[in-house]
């Protein structure tokens, strides 16, 4: 039937689809696997042009086996979070995720890999195959597409076993010959060490580098004094990073190869285990007992609790850089305040970037505070962003009231006033996941339905899924932190991917003892918007260096006058 005159017809919203890529060995980043895999998945959007690439959601597992499963069961992988944003009903059905081949999703055995797939497809996931045939492997499909999916799924899981076993196999060979011949197990050795005429021998420039570092070791020198001299003093660097740094010196002082050992390992990559006792002799001797045990000793008493930087995954894990260097921020562990945020470059003690820390919790919930009251249709340019918010808030409170339903059920199964509530929230959550997929469908812009979730997640206080939703949405955090006698300033600029950005600045203020306790206020925090300041770059250093210049010197009272807009004058910032 032809629609009526007056009204255009109604377009069908573009299918969403996703893209997942991985590959296993780090090394592959620098060859051809994630070039050849988006060259195929961008042909094949473009013979579909009903479909629209969510670009929010970056899906890269990048150094991660398939064959072990840790891609589908650690939250901290891609894969993982987006089978979980599957069994909550925040991908739409009908959408489609893209793979090279079904072995990129997953190379375990078939009794595992074979539900993992159907329950994406029953979910209403499509699941497209590029190669070695373009399929589309979705509800419904035809016998002859379900037997070419478990055929993709045995053959990949065959072949890393395979791969698995010869490698075994001739490492285990290798090793054998190690221990009962010496017989060098190939060109996989410490960078101080070269294969040469079938025997090991020590690179003379490289292995005069490491007797050097172990000298100023035994002086009492640490790990980034000794990379800082050797930068300043032009020596070339050992290892495949190019450059001197901390993490390779330590490396260099703790492996005992210099002592002639060889320790075979085994195990997957990042859980590498010792295999059997070390193998003495097996490689030239660089350094003799004597400074090996008192370069030791001396990092024994260099060492105290707190002194390793902590691996924090705190909310705002990858995207706080710091604005003066442009360096990311580390979490540092403060005896006294707790952890707290620090250049990577003042941390390894780098010229021209200072010691600035600020606490991580302070500095965390200020800028969270403010995120949670902005919309989506403020930061992202789409009509049905308002929409979307709406019907994830009341998503989310509707799951809330299910799951107290629940449990009440569980404590009082024989109450039937439990399974009634549990039947109409189950109602109205299907109802509202089926109108946000409509609504997700109608938005212009993917980056609204990704914000209005993160939104949610801070009110539920989730921070594992907060973090995954504010990478795809916030671009960066550039922090610039200035140390006054009153407390400490942090200016925050929040780049949100799409080219929209706010601005911040937390104030922690330290407590002066004629102040009580209870009157004493630790934290405030303001907008610069909203105090009426100009636009700030602080990807630029000269801008950096402009408001460091005036949060430096301004008077903390006129300016805290100014931030709550009691002066009716817009912050001035210095010259």
């Amino acid at each position: 039937m032809p629609a009526p005159a007056g009204k255009p017809p109604r377009k069908t919203p573009p299918a969403i689809a996703y893209s997942y890529l991985r590959y296993s060995s780090p090394a592959q980043s620098d060859g051809d696997s994630v070039r050849r895999q988006t060259a195929l998945r961008d042909s094949w959007l473009s013979r579909n042009p009903h479909v629209r690439l969510d670009s929010a959601l970056k899906m890269e597992d990048r150094g991660v086996s398939g064959f072990r499963g840790e891609h589908r069961t650690n939250r901290k992988h891609a894969l993982s979070q987006f089978m979980d944003e599957v069994e909550r009903g925040r991908v739409p059905g009908g959408s489609y995720l893209i793979v090279e081949n079904l072995d990129r999703l997953t190379r375990e055995d078939p009794e595992t890999s074979i539900p993992l797939v159907l329950n994406l497809i029953r979910s209403g996931v499509r699941i497209v195959q590029l190669v070695p045939a373009e399929m589309v492997y979705e509800p419904g499909m035809d016998f002859g597409r379900l037997m070419m999916m478990l055929w993709e799924l045995a053959r990949g899981h065959g072949e890393s076993k395979r791969k698995s076993g010869l490698v075994g196999a001739a490492w285990g060979e290798k090793k054998r010959a190690a221990r009962e011949r010496h017989v060098p197990h190939g060109k996989a050795v410490p960078a101080w060490l070269e294969l040469s005429d079938g025997e090991y021998r020590i690179r003379p420039e490289v292995g005069r580098t490491v007797r050097a570092i172990y000298r100023m070791a035994a002086d009492g020198m640490g790990n980034i004094a000794i990379a800082q001299r050797l930068a300043a003093e032009g020596v070339a660097p050992v290892g495949r990073t190019g450059v001197w740094n901390k993490g390779y010196v330590n490396r260099l002082l703790t492996s005992r190869s210099v002592l002639g050992e060889y320790q075979p390992m085994t195990g997957p990559r990042g859980r590498r285990v010792p295999d059997g006792d070390a193998i003495e002799g097996y490689f030239p001797r660089l350094i003799d007992d004597a400074l090996w045990a008192k370069v030791q000793a001396t990092r024994g008493r260099r060492s105290h609790p707190g002194s390793r930087r902590p691996r924090s995954r705190h909310t705002l894990a990858g995207l706080v850089v710091d604005a003066r260097t442009s360096s990311p921020m580390y979490v540092h562990k403060h005896q006294r305040v707790g952890p707290v945020f620090v250049s990577r470059d003042a941390y390894e003690r780098r010229p021209g970037a200072p010691w600035e820390t600020f606490p991580v919790g302070v500095l965390t919930d200020e800028i969270l505070k403010w995120l949670a009251e902005l919309r989506a249709d403020e930061l992202f340019d789409d009509p049905g962003a308002a929409k979307v918010s709406e019907l994830t808030a009341k998503l989310a409170d509707v799951e809330l009231r299910l799951a107290k339903a629940r449990e009440g059920y569980d404590a009082d199964p024989e109450n039937q006033t439990w399974s009634h509530m549990i039947d109409r929230y189950d109602r109205g959550r299907r109802k509202l996941v089926a109108d946000l997929t409509a609504a997700r469908a109608e938005a212009a812009n993917p980056l609204s339905a990704s914000w209005a979730e993160a939104v949610e997640l801070m009110r539920q206080k989730e921070p594992e899924r907060l973090r995954a939703a504010l990478n795809r949405t916030v671009e960066e955090i550039r922090v610039l932190i200035v140390g006054r006698p009153m407390g400490k300033l942090a200016a925050a600029q929040v780049r949100f991917r799409g080219g929209g950005q706010r601005d911040y600045l937390v104030c922690r203020y330290y407590r002066h003892r004629s102040v009580p306790k209870e009157q004493h206020v630790p934290v405030r925090s303001w907008s610069f918007a909203d105090a009426g300041a100009g636009p700030l770059d602080l990807r630029d250093p000269a801008e950096v260096a402009e408001l460091e210049k005036f949060l430096a010197a301004a008077d903390v009272d006129e300016l805290e006058r100014h931030l709550d807009g009691e002066t009716g004058k817009p912050v001035k910032r210095a010259k």
